[in-house]
């Protein structure tokens, strides 16, 4: 049921170690999903708008049997390039069981 709601498609090369010159990736895999992207406005520490700070994030929602450990690397279809931060399973209720991961 949820299926239908994934009209976009991210590219995911999953985090699998680190090695001597960084960390490493396995192939890279096209998923179909659903992206999210929004603004977060939030003003400084001492309440003042003067020092403020707007960030962007994105989440993804794919099948739940999609294989992205948090560090993967994610190609969006704006062609940005993110990292897995955190990745949730979501298997309740079983029809709109799907995995959502926050890009950054």
């Amino acid at each position: 049921m949820i299926g239908r709601l994934y009209q976009q498609q991210v590219t995911i090369e999953p985090f699998t170690g680190e090695g001597a010159n960084g960390a490493l990736y396995g192939a890279a895999v096209t998923v179909r999903c659903r992206v999210q992207e929004a603004e977060t406005y939030k003003r400084g520490r001492d309440g003042s708008a003067d020092r403020h700070e707007v960030t962007e994030t994105t989440t993804v929602y794919m099948p739940l049997a999609t294989e992205c450990p948090p560090r993967s690397r994610i190609t969006l279809p704006s062609g940005q390039v993110g990292t897995a931060t955190e990745v949730h399973r979501r298997a309740v209720p079983a029809r709109m069981a799907h995995l959502e991961v926050h890009v950054v």
